[in-house]
């Protein structure tokens, strides 16, 4: 991914009110994206609100909450369900580029600029408050936990073990166990692994 536009995405993040949501019934890359998101804009950008909501989680994604949480009982999930929101400056939507998938309570119009994060190229559709120059979308990654991962690598923000568990069961799960993933996911796979 192009440091210079990752770079151009924070310096325009910085000092906004951000929400972060993923599409309906948000499976475990949508979701582990987005928590791992958050937890980087906390780390990186201090002092920024920062919501993260989904619409519902699937049933795979609660299942895989629940054992997580036997796993690490003491981590504490930082997100909302089917809330309203406001005094939001930008969305960003993680996992998807199509706001039909997205079901926000208020956002029949999104009228906040929003920018995606997605590991799935989209070109049929082009949104009226999308700040596209700030998508990251690149479909040469097998999951979007892996774009996010290398926000962390790239801006060396270190990476608690609950939060390299969740990335990789994110990146495992969405290239259906490496079937769909290249060379990258398994290094990205390894980083997270190996680093300590």
């Amino acid at each position: 991914m192009l440091t210079s536009k990752k770079d151009d995405f924070l310096k325009y993040l910085k000092g906004k009110n951000l929400l972060i949501t993923s599409h309906n019934l948000v499976d475990l890359d949508g979701f582990i994206s987005g928590l791992a998101l958050k937890f980087f804009f906390e780390n990186l950008i201090l002092n920024q609100n920062i919501d993260l909501i989904f619409s519902g989680l699937s049933k795979h994604t609660r299942i895989f909450l629940k054992n997580f949480s036997q796993k690490f009982p003491d981590f504490k999930f930082s997100f909302q369900i089917n809330k309203e929101f406001s005094n939001v400056d930008v969305v960003i939507i993680v996992d998807s580029n199509n706001l039909d998938q997205i079901k926000l309570l208020n956002n029949k119009d999104l009228e906040v600029p929003y920018i995606f994060i997605d590991h799935h190229l989209n070109l049929l559709k082009n949104y009226k408050g999308n700040v596209a120059s700030f998508n990251l979308i690149f479909d040469n990654y097998s999951s979007t936990s892996e774009i996010v991962l290398e926000l962390f690598n790239d801006y060396n923000i270190k990476l608690p073990i609950p939060y390299r568990y969740l990335l990789a069961s994110a990146i495992l799960t969405d290239s259906g166990f490496l079937k769909y993933g290249n060379t990258g996911t398994i290094k990205n796979l390894n980083n997270i692994l190996q680093d300590h």
